[in-house]
């Protein structure tokens, strides 16, 4: 990192992460990526050649370990919830298809287990990277504080960078908070001092929002993934993705809490607007009534 740090003249002191840097040279971190996926191929090629090879990889001989704690095997660089994942492709005619932990599609990162904190941290960090390059217009005396609002969501915030894809995101209130502090940074940048006292200060959240006429960013997620929801619950049960919404996945679910759903959080969304009952796909039918709820998502005004 300090060579990028070096390139891109970024001091210390600056209090920059390494993720921002990283967007600003369009590059991510390789080297540990590299040795994990040689490292991967190399147990691959152990396994599926010598048989002798292959036991003293998986540790299956005879005899007695030392006493103390167990070391560290190299097979366990590759053991996802206790089972040996050897490379597999899959192949359909001439076309071959990679086994992978993770895949972007449509600009949108895709993982194996179906978790969306990397997609969202992800997205953080592009908010982030597009602040620092208009952070000199937002703190523009040129500018006035309009103007600023526009460049904010066109350029940085709710629509373009940070909620693409947020239809399809579970939030919990780790990532909702996250996704706060970035608005609130882009916020006090724009409306800087007290207009009050004309002397500046950081402005509490509360004062921001009500210079903030808009929705926050919460609010506007929450939208649109309702909005999402009621299309999908309108669709037909010839298509995909209705089929995957009330679909229920076979087999026993691993031990612990259970992770937060998608279907979770919209049931959390229509309580917050007032609609308790969970079958929320029979409301989604009524359109004109859905929308509503949309709507009222979209303006709620939550502390």
């Amino acid at each position: 990192m300090w060579i990028w740090r070096r390139m891109e003249h970024v001091k210390w002191t600056d209090k920059i992460r390494n993720e921002a840097v990283l967007e600003r040279v369009g590059e991510e971190r390789m080297m540990l990526k590299l040795i994990k996926t040689r490292k991967r191929n190399w147990l691959g090629h152990w396994l599926r050649r010598n048989y002798l090879l292959k036991n003293t990889l998986e540790r299956m001989v005879n005899g007695r370990r030392v006493r103390g704690r167990r070391r560290y095997q190299m097979i366990e660089d590759i053991k996802i919830y206790g089972s040996t994942v050897v490379p597999f492709s899959l192949r359909i005619g001439d076309l071959s298809f990679e086994e992978v932990e993770k895949f972007k599609y449509l600009g949108a990162t895709v993982t194996n287990i179906n978790d969306t904190r990397e997609e969202i941290k992800r997205r953080i960090n592009m908010g982030n990277a597009c602040y620092y390059s208009v952070e000199k217009l937002l703190s523009s005396s040129l500018l006035s504080k309009n103007l600023k609002v526009r460049i904010y969501k066109t350029v940085i915030g709710l629509l373009p960078v940070v909620n693409y894809c947020c239809e399809t995101w579970t939030l919990t209130l780790r990532e909702e908070h996250r996704l706060r502090v970035l608005e609130n940074k882009v916020l006090r940048k724009i409306f800087g001092a007290d207009e009050v006292t004309g002397v500046w200060r950081k402005l509490h959240n509360a004062e921001l929002h009500a210079l903030y006429s808009s929705p926050d960013i919460i609010r506007n997620i929450k939208s649109r993934r309702l909005r999402w929801a009621g299309h999908v619950a309108r669709m037909g049960e010839s298509r995909n993705a209705y089929r995957v919404l009330v679909g229920r996945p076979e087999g026993k679910r691993p031990l612990g809490r259970p992770r937060r759903r998608w279907k979770d959080n919209i049931t959390m969304d229509l309580r917050e607007v007032g609609y308790d009952d969970r079958d929320w796909i029979g409301l989604a039918q009524d359109r004109d009534r859905w929308w509503a709820y949309v709507r009222a998502a979209m303006n709620l005004r939550v502390p």
